[in-house]
């Protein structure tokens, strides 16, 4: 199933419901315990198809976390959130960036990658941020904004 979806990624690169397309193999690297990123690096590099490319890096960067790849997970998030900070997935990039981070107990990292974006979400990670550097009142404020 992963290498027909692969296929079809490839010879589709604007398909209209290419982020359900993603979704979907994402699904499938995720039952996997050792899952490949070639196509998903490759197609991240691919500056003819850009939407596909954009897509690309997000999955990409899941999948590098899920390997236990960290500082790779970090740029290619890092990287989907600077090149498309209004995409549909940027605030759960935005989010998947600061749980790494938190996680390297990097709390002023994950806060810079948070930013001032609205949402309960991110109020919520923000909380995490301020507690792990030690910031209990902005921790309570941002977890209190995040109800």
């Amino acid at each position: 199933a992963e290498a027909l979806l692969e296929k079809f990624i490839e010879s589709q690169p604007a398909h209209p419901d290419l982020a359900g397309l993603f979704t979907a193999l994402d699904r499938l690297y995720q039952t996997q315990t050792s899952p490949s990123s070639s196509e998903l690096r490759r197609w991240s590099e691919d500056s003819a198809n850009s939407q596909r490319a954009l897509t690309a890096t997000y999955y990409l960067a899941r999948n590098e976390a899920r390997l236990k790849r960290m500082d790779r997970a970090e740029k290619a998030f890092q990287t989907f959130v600077e090149a498309s900070p209004d995409h549909a997935l940027a605030e759960d990039a935005r989010i998947e960036l600061a749980n790494l981070f938190l996680a390297s107990n990097k709390p002023a990292q994950a806060l810079a990658v948070l930013g001032d974006h609205p949402g309960a979400a991110m109020d919520f990670y923000r909380g995490l941020a301020h507690a792990a550097g030690g910031n209990y009142a902005e921790a309570a404020k941002a977890f209190d904004q995040s109800l």
